[in-house]
């Protein structure tokens, strides 16, 4: 009998350390380097196509934001690298890493490590981004309608101060991987798409997204919250 239960309290003990390890492997490990493919009607950025949709944008938020911008530097801090870029380029404080960020935002809200292996969802996103935020909006868009969230988009170009970030399934854009987050930079109206400014840009760049297209990406199901995905206004 004895025998028996040391042997299953190592078994335990071998299973808590591997479960343990394999999230420090999932939270820590660098991201891989790989450009993938987009699916049309999705355009690249740096396409002739994609360059010349820019030029004819409202790309106000493309332009702050880009030189601040940081792409995620492990496979499930989407969210992270999206609060640091907008904040950062809102120049209200000064600047701060991921990894600051991680270390004294995140804790409030979820543990540093949980947030590294399973990433932030949008209700989370909102909480970590009030302590650098005026005032943060939460929109779940199967709750939503899509004239709701291109009114809140538009008038962020429009809003040096405001900056609306986006929580959508990458499968609803053909796309590898699932709930993605990441902050909108440009509108353009001719054909009625908006810029998704990736930060997992070593796996997709800048992309042109049909907002009709977007917003049904947005209005699936999220099952670490329960809720739809959705979007932020976020005031800086």
């Amino acid at each position: 009998m004895n025998r028996w239960i040391n042997g299953s309290i190592s078994a335990g003990i071998l299973a808590m350390f591997a479960t343990t390890g394999y999230a420090l492997y999932i939270g820590y490990a660098p991201v891989a380097a790989k450009r993938l493919d987009l699916a049309p009607p999705l355009v690249a950025i740096d396409t002739e196509e994609g360059r010349q949709r820019l030029e004819n944008a409202n790309a106000g938020d493309f332009r702050q934001i880009e030189p601040f911008f940081e792409a995620q530097q492990q496979r499930n801090t989407c969210g992270i690298a999206t609060a640091v870029s907008v904040i950062n380029a809102s120049r209200q404080s000064k600047v701060i890493s991921q990894d600051d960020f991680l270390k004294t935002r995140v804790p409030a809200v979820k543990l540093e490590l949980v947030a590294r292996v399973t990433g932030l969802t949008l209700s989370e996103m909102g909480q970590v981004l009030k302590k650098d935020s005026k005032n943060v909006d939460v929109h779940f868009a199967a709750e939503e309608d899509m004239e709701g969230f291109k009114t809140d988009f538009i008038n962020a170009l429009h809003d040096p101060a405001i900056v609306v970030i986006v929580n959508y399934s990458r499968e609803k854009l053909h796309q590898v991987g699932a709930g993605h987050i990441a902050p909108i930079g440009a509108y353009e109206p001719s054909t009625d798409s908006v810029l998704v400014m990736d930060v997992a840009h070593y796996k997709y760049p800048a992309t042109w997204i049909p907002v009709q297209q977007l917003f049904d990406s947005m209005a699936t199901d999220d099952p670490a919250s329960g809720k739809s995905r959705g979007w932020l206004e976020v005031t800086l």
